[in-house]
């Protein structure tokens, strides 16, 4: 059901990886045993561009944009638009956790003469000679 996903996204995320989750465990005593497992618990469907990246298991439903950053707008209705997809597909009886991660980057160029010029609030940075 999940790749059937993939069908509702047409050609805009063309590029399709299953997720796996692996398991493994390490007994030694009485005797050294090892044994490791696999399972297939989704996709992942990245945008032809590669800005958009959405995941959808068995157990979630993540979205993702990677650089370039555009507007919050255009990265809610894309996440609502399959949302809406995986939510159909998959009937889920509850959401558990809702979460917007940011990740910020500044490009300071070099040499840095002072992050002042860069930051409003910096850390204190003595040099030792």
């Amino acid at each position: 059901r999940l790749l059937k996903i993939s069908q509702r996204l047409g050609g805009s995320y063309p590029k399709v990886e299953a997720i796996n989750a692996a398991t493994g465990q390490i007994q030694l005593v009485p005797e050294m045993r090892a044994s490791a497992s696999s399972t297939h618990i989704g996709f992942s469907f990245r945008s032809h561009d590669g800005i958009y990246v959405c995941q959808t298991r068995t157990n979630g439903f993540t979205m993702s944009h990677l650089s370039p950053y555009d507007k919050w707008d255009a990265f809610r209705e894309e996440t609502k638009r399959i949302w809406n997809f995986y939510r159909d597909q998959t009937n889920p009886i509850r959401i558990n956790r809702v979460a917007v991660r940011y990740v910020n980057r500044i490009d300071i160029p070099l040499p840095l003469v002072d992050f002042k010029d860069y930051l409003l609030t910096v850390p204190e940075i003595e040099i030792a000679e």
